[in-house]
């Protein structure tokens, strides 16, 4: 019901829950990643607000459970068979594609 407005969350809440800032200053990970934490202070606040609203949490868990039965394997599974058709077509078309690529000469292998 309530997620953090960071990587992909908004896209799979919709809206069907309630999405919270990240702090303005960024985390950096030992890898590189940039990121943005979860506010404290906004997490506690919408959860403050589910808690004492029992239209918005009913109403909330209605729209929680329709969205969530628009994720489903089988169309998972369509998703992403259109996107590799599509990927595989636009490889085909481009032009690089009919040029043959070699990464190293061919060499004799000693013993062989």
């Amino acid at each position: 019901v309530i997620a953090s407005r960071n990587t992909s969350l908004p896209e799979v809440v919709g809206d069907a829950g309630i999405l919270v800032e990240c702090d303005p200053e960024p985390f950096y990970t030992k890898e590189g990643w940039v990121l943005h934490k979860t506010s404290i202070r906004a997490l506690r606040e919408a959860m403050e607000w589910v808690f004492r609203d029992g239209s918005l949490r009913a109403s909330l868990r209605e729209r929680g459970l329709e969205r969530a039965r628009e994720f489903t394997w089988e169309g998972a599974c369509e998703r992403m068979a259109e996107a590799l058709a599509k990927a595989a077509k636009h490889h085909r078309l481009r032009k690089e594609h009919f040029k043959r690529k070699v990464a190293l000469e061919p060499q004799e292998v000693p013993g062989a």
